[in-house]
């Protein structure tokens, strides 16, 4: 997953890639990276953050169900 955060204090965001999962922990954004790596971030600091991931087709129910 690729995420892009936007901190108050500059104009330039900064991208992340390689991001398993993104989640909150009380009141900062972490990062969980491929090599178990976590990053916090002060929500405080932060303008705003976006994330971007592939999509994967999920089967629905019937397709998971075989039909004998």
């Amino acid at each position: 997953m690729n995420v892009k955060i936007k901190l108050k204090d500059t104009t330039t965001p900064i991208y992340y890639e390689g991001v398993l999962s993104h989640f909150l922990e009380g009141n900062t954004l972490a990062l969980l990276f491929e090599d178990n790596i976590v990053r916090n971030f002060p929500l405080i600091h932060i303008w705003y953050y976006e994330t971007q991931q592939d999509r994967f087709r999920t089967k629905t129910p019937s397709e998971t169900i075989s039909k004998l």
